[in-house]
C-alpha cells in the first residue's frame, strides 16, 4: 500500500493503482488529514519508515511509499 499528505494535508491511499481521499469516519464533512488532532506522522530516522498514526488505526510506510505534498512555511 502507498499513502501521501496532498498539499491541502488530507490523506489520500492507493487503492486499485489509483491514490483516493479518505473520508473522515466520525466527521462525514471532512477528509481524514493532517487538520484533525488524532492525526499525526512520525519518521523513524533509523529505517526512514513512516509511522502513521490515525484516530482508529496506525499505518508503517517504507520512505519510497509515503509521500508528503503539504508545503511547509
Amino acid at each position: 500500500m502507498k499513502a501521501k499528505i496532498n498539499e491541502k494535508g488530507s490523506l489520500m491511499l492507493e487503492r486499485a493503482g489509483k491514490f483516493k481521499l479518505q473520508d473522515c469516519p466520525f466527521n462525514k464533512d471532512n477528509f481524514c488529514g493532517d487538520s484533525c488532532p488524532l492525526f499525526r506522522e512520525e519518521i523513524n530516522p533509523n529505517t526512514e519508515e513512516i509511522l502513521l498514526e490515525l484516530c482508529m488505526k496506525s499505518h508503517l510506510f517504507k520512505k519510497e511509499d509515503f509521500s508528503d505534498d503539504r508545503v511547509s512555511c
